[in-house]
């Protein structure tokens, strides 16, 4: 049975925020291990955060759960610049998190695995392909699996970002070129459970909907219903009402670029698309990794062991961190803009999460820097 968050006092850190408890399975570990070694620092943890990304970025949100429980956030910098309208960073602004989308809809792909007799990780895709959709060679070999772990032997273009509907079409129809054993990070993968998932789902069309509107809906209310939903988050693959805009930096103090159609993502999401906040981000993770709202013990310790959705995870000072980054660019008049963002699971019950408004050049490694935070977060006693 899906439990529903239930909420206590609200802090106020950096705007209005509400702290949740997700009333953990298990209590978390002791990162000092014992009373002889360094015990890890949430205020050192929050402050080296806040010194990575100040003065280095536009603006950024941030948030840390520890146990199941928020326990820091704060936002920093410009949402928008005074050229463009002028408003303040603020904790709670959700703003596009590129691919990280990756790690929810791996969380909906195995709950619909979890839920569905008949499919497991290891079904082949071909089943669940629309019917005009001639599948070229090795497609029907491929699974569930293979798709979260990148390992398709599609051929793409490299720098591809969007899978379209036709795009996902046209993949289907070259099939596997190459060596599917390889893996390839692409966003084709998680995109063609855009496909997929309502297939399986058998979901109903409505009067008059066409075959891209009934995919993109279909999928985007399941994964509502698994992921959003039951942790009360409001997600949209749409920007907010006057969302904050995305600049590069160093920024010359010109006009930003905002928000246009290359911002929208209606019809084509899965592996980018969702506007989410920090606190959002580690809401999720925290649901994740200390209950069984979202998926099963069994499915996250699958997803856990083979690193699905977490394709930029780091080894640290104190283990394997589970991490997924993402970002987005847009080129104009020769100038980059756009924006980075980071979401990790660390020992301990830990759980952090950062979106930033810029696209730095060069770009940061968001998962490094979030690692790296994380180590230097520990005291002797």
């Amino acid at each position: 049975m899906l439990r529903r968050p239930y909420w206590i006092v609200p802090l106020v850190l950096a705007g209005v925020l509400t702290l949740w408890s997700c009333d953990a399975l298990n209590p978390s570990p002791d990162l000092g291990l014992n009373q002889n070694l360094p015990v890890f620092s949430l205020d050192l943890f929050e402050a080296n955060i806040q010194e990575a990304f100040a003065g280095s970025t536009m603006g950024f949100t941030y948030a840390i759960a520890v146990g199941g429980d928020l326990e820091r956030s704060g936002a920093s910098g410009s949402g928008i610049t005074s050229p463009d309208g002028s408003r303040a960073m603020n904790v709670n602004d959700r703003m596009h998190i590129a691919s990280i989308s990756k790690t929810i809809t791996t969380i909906a792909v195995l709950r619909l695995v979890q839920d569905t007799t008949g499919v497991t990780l290891d079904t082949s895709i071909g089943s669940y392909l629309p019917d005009g959709w001639p599948a070229g060679p090795g497609v029907n070999g491929l699974t569930f699996r293979d798709l979260l772990l990148h390992q398709s032997g599609f051929s793409f273009p490299a720098n591809q970002s969007r899978f379209s509907h036709a795009d996902l079409r046209t993949l289907i129809g070259t099939g596997v070129v190459g060596d599917s054993s390889d893996p390839v990070y692409s966003n084709s993968h998680h995109a063609l459970f855009r496909i997929i998932v309502p297939n399986v789902l058998e979901t109903p069309t409505l009067p008059g909907e066409s075959e891209i509107d009934y995919y993109a809906r279909a999928f985007g209310e399941y994964v509502e219903d698994v992921v959003f939903d039951p942790l009360g988050i409001t997600a949209s693959v749409t920007p907010p009402a006057n969302p904050n805009r995305y600049y590069s930096w160093p920024h010359d103090g010109t006009a930003g670029l905002g928000t246009d159609a290359n911002w929208l993502f209606s019809t084509d999401f899965g592996p980018y698309g969702w506007y989410l906040s920090a606190v959002d981000l580690v809401k999720i993770l925290s649901y994740l990794h200390q209950t069984e709202v979202l998926i099963s013990e069994e499915m996250r310790a699958v997803m856990n062991q083979d690193e699905m959705g977490y394709w930029n995870s780091r080894t640290g000072d104190k283990g394997r961190y589970l991490l997924k980054q993402g970002g987005w660019a847009y080129t104009t008049d020769s100038i980059t803009k756009g924006m980075q963002s980071i979401a990790g699971h660390f020992p301990g019950g830990i759980d952090a999460a950062v979106i930033v408004n810029s696209r730095i050049s060069p770009p940061f490694d968001m998962a490094s820097v979030l690692r790296d935070a994380f180590d230097a977060s520990f005291v002797d006693p």
